[in-house]
C-alpha cells in the first residue's frame, strides 16, 4: 500500500488546493450562478466521463488485448472526436445553459487530455509522475480561481469559472506533454473508428456499456435536481457535493493504484492480501468521515456565508454515502480482472434505474436531501453486490486467468 500512500499524500495536497478553490467559489459566486455552474459542471463531467473514463479503464485493463502500446493516439483521438459528437448531440441544452454549454465542453475536451496523460503514468505504474500531474492541475485551477476572485469578487460568473478552469488545465497538459501527443493522429480516422469497432467485440462491449451508464448514473442526481426543483435546491446540494468530493480523494487514491495493480498480481493470495490491506484502510476512514459530518453544522455555514442552509444535512448524508463507497466500490477491479462485464453492466442499469424512480419520488417532497438520500440507496445497491461478488471470486482456488 505505498503506492496507495504515496498518490494519497500528494492527492491530499492536491484537493486540499481544490478544496480552497471550491470553498472560495461557494462564498463569492451568487446562489443562481452557482446553480448554472452546478449543472454545466454535471454537463461537462458527463461528457468527459461517459468517452474519456470509459476509453481510459478499458485502455488500462485491455492493455494487452488491444495492443495499446502501438494505439496510443488512436486512443487519445477516439475520445476527443467522442466527446465533439457528444457535445453536438446534446446541443439543446444550450438553450439552458447559454454559454456556460460552450465552455463546459471545453473544459471536457481540456480533461480529456489530462486524463489520457495521467491514464498512461497510471498503466505504467509511475505513480509519482501521475501524482506530480495532478498536482500540477490543482495549482493551476486554484490560481484561475484567485485570479477570477480579483476580477469580479463577489459576483463570479460560471462561464468564468468555466472557462478559467478549461484554459488553465489544457495549457498545463499541452506545456507538459505536447511531445506524447500525435496531432496527426487527429486525421487518421480510420485508426480510431477500427479501434472502437475492436472495443464492440466481444466481452469489451458489456464494459463499454458498463461506463456508459456509470458516466449518466454518477450525474442523475443534478440533472432530476435541475428538472424537478429550484435553483436554491439545485446550487445547495452543489455545496455539499463539494465538500464530499474531498472526501473522495481517499477513494480516488486507492482507485489509481488497485486498478492496474491488480490487473498485473498472478497469485491470488497476493489479491487476498490487498483486499486485507484496503480494510485496515477502511477502518481508518469511518471516524474521520463520522467526525465531519459531526462539525458540519459549524464550518458549513462560514464557508457559504448562511447562503445553503440545506447543505449541512445533505454533506452528513452524503458522508454516509461515501463510506460506503470507501468500503466497497474498489471490489469492483477485482470483478473486472475476472472480466465479469456483463454483470457489471447488468448492475448499474439496475441502480441506475433505482436512482431515477427514488428521485421522482424524493426530490419533489424533499429537495436537495431527497437527492442525497437516493445517491446513499443507489450507491448501495451497486457497490455492495460487487463486493459479495469478488469475494466469491477470491474465495475461488484458481487466480483469474
Amino acid at each position: 500500500m505505498k503506492a496507495v500512500l504515496q498518490v494519497f499524500v500528494f492527492d491530499l495536497v492536491a484537493k486540499a488546493l481544490l478544496g480552497g478553490a471550491a470553498i472560495v467559489l461557494i462564498r463569492y459566486t451568487p446562489e443562481q450562478e452557482y446553480a448554472t455552474y452546478t449543472f454545466a459542471l454535471a454537463i461537462s463531467t458527463l461528457f468527459s466521463q461517459t468517452i474519456t473514463s470509459t476509453i481510459n479503464r478499458i485502455y488500462i485493463i485491455g492493455y494487452e488485448e488491444f495492443k495499446v502500446r502501438h494505439e496510443l493516439s488512436a486512443f487519445l483521438w477516439l475520445q476527443i472526436w467522442g466527446i465533439a459528437a457528444l457535445s453536438l448531440a446534446l446541443m439543446p441544452l444550450a438553450s439552458q445553459l447559454g454559454a456556460a454549454y460552450y465552455f463546459a465542453a471545453g473544459l471536457a475536451a481540456a480533461s480529456c487530455l489530462s486524463e489520457y496523460c495521467k491514464t498512461s503514468l497510471q498503466q505504467a505504474q509511475r505513480f509519482f509522475g501521475y501524482s506530480m500531474a495532478e498536482l500540477g492541475r490543482a495549482v493551476v485551477t486554484a490560481g484561475g480561481v484567485l485570479v477570477l476572485v480579483f476580477i469580479y469578487g463577489h459576483s463570479v460568473p460560471a462561464e468564468g469559472i468555466l472557462l478559467a478552469q478549461a484554459v488553465t488545465v489544457g495549457a498545463l497538459f499541452l506545456m507538459l506533454f505536447h511531445r506524447t501527443i500525435d496531432i496527426a493522429g487527429a486525421f487518421r480516422i480510420r485508426s480510431a473508428t477500427r479501434l472502437a469497432a475492436t472495443i464492440a467485440r466481444g466481452e469489451y462491449k458489456w464494459l463499454l456499456g458498463y461506463f456508459l451508464v456509470l458516466s449518466l448514473f454518477g450525474q442523475v442526481d443534478v440533472f432530476m435536481l435541475k428538472a424537478l426543483a429550484s435553483s436554491s435546491e439545485l446550487a445547495g446540494y452543489g455545496a455539499a457535493f463539494r465538500y464530499y468530493s474531498l472526501l473522495s480523494l481517499a477513494l480516488a487514491a486507492v482507485h489509481v493504484v488497485l486498478l492496474p495493480v491488480i490487473r498485473q498480481l498472478n497469485n491470488i493470495e497476493e489479491l487476498r492480501r490487498v483486499t486485507a490491506k484496503h480494510l485496515m484502510l477502511t477502518l481508518a476512514f469511518i471516524p474521520l468521515v463520522l467526525l465531519l459530518g459531526w462539525i458540519a453544522q459549524w464550518f458549513l455555514p462560514w464557508i457559504d456565508l448562511g447562503k445553503y442552509p440545506q447543505s449541512v444535512d445533505v454533506f452528513r448524508v452524503l458522508c454516509a454515502s461515501a463510506v460506503i463507497s470507501f468500503a466497497f466500490s474498489p471490489y469492483v477491479n477485482i470483478v473486472m480482472r475476472y472480466q465479469k462485464f456483463r454483470f457489471l453492466s447488468g448492475l448499474i442499469i439496475f441502480s441506475l434505474t433505482v436512482a431515477v424512480l427514488l428521485n421522482l419520488f424524493l426530490i419533489p417532497e424533499l429537495g436537495a436531501i431527497g437527492a442525497a438520500m437516493t445517491t446513499l440507496t443507489a450507491s448501495a445497491s451497486f457497490n455492495v453486490p460487487i463486493f459479495f461478488l469478488s469475494k466469491r471470486l477470491l474465495a475461488e482456488p484458481q487466480p483469474a486467468a
